[in-house]
């Protein structure tokens, strides 16, 4: 009884603790890659003095680029497979920001070749090297 109460213990412990274990990278500042439930699974996140995560990209994260110390871009798939794209503006990006405000997207592929790509000399890297 004793040795199932204390695994009982320690399951729920595990449980309990969340995205303890999820891997964090720290991209820019307070911008951070945080993997989500499903493993190799990353959204970026903004992280607050406080030390919480509040979300600025959904999942499906899977490379990115950062020009300056102005903007992120995020390239994702969606849940149909589909490559989406955001951009974040850190200068206008904050704690209590709208994210309509500091994030443009999702933009399609094509929309974000004719208006964005050729604008930016842009060099995506990988999430997971």
């Amino acid at each position: 009884m004793r040795r199932l109460i204390i695994t009982l213990g320690i399951v729920f412990f595990f449980i309990s603790c969340g995205d303890m274990f999820a891997t964090r990278k720290q991209l820019f500042n307070n911008y951070y890659l945080v993997e989500s439930e499903v493993k190799r699974d990353f959204g970026i996140y903004y992280k607050t003095e406080g030390g919480d995560f509040i979300g600025r990209v959904p999942k499906g994260v899977f490379k990115y680029d950062i020009v300056g110390d102005s903007l992120i871009f995020a390239q994702t798939k969606n849940s149909i497979d589909s490559i989406e794209f955001y951009i974040i503006d850190i200068k206008k990006d904050h704690i209590y920001a709208e994210s309509n405000d500091a994030i443009i997207g999702p933009i399609s592929q094509t929309d974000f070749a004719n208006q964005w790509s050729r604008n930016y000399k842009l060099s995506f890297k990988n999430v997971i090297e």
